[in-house]
């Protein structure tokens, strides 16, 4: 169930609330009124926790590119002595997995 149909049940229900709350006794009234507030409460706290989420999951490619980069310097650090053809060949790999990167984290972003 996705949020707009979410957030139409809870209108729905709200409003079949209020009219039971009109024809209830006082008491009733005050604790159907806080399971009415609660329910219209919903759809804010679950696109929240939705956009909480979406930003958790954009800042995933942003760390594997930064640890992408950090790749070549690690490498020639624990060899020692890196031959060009090596380096070279090391960065057009990185170069692809860039661009892999970019590619999801395009995805991600239209959708």
């Amino acid at each position: 169930m996705n949020l707009k149909q979410l957030t139409r049940k809870v209108k729905v229900e709200s409003t079949r609330l209020k009219r039971q709350i009109d024809a209830a006794p006082a008491r009733l009234k005050k604790q159907l009124g806080a399971e009415v507030k609660k329910l219209e409460a919903a759809p804010a706290k679950l696109k929240k926790q939705l956009d909480v989420e979406v930003k958790k999951l954009e800042t995933v490619p942003a760390k594997l590119k930064e640890q992408l980069e950090e790749l070549p310097g690690r490498a020639a650090d624990a060899v020692g002595i890196v031959r060009t053809a090596q380096l070279k060949a090391v960065k057009a790999e990185l170069a692809k997995l860039n661009k892999r990167i970019d590619a999801i984290s395009g995805a991600k972003t239209a959708a």
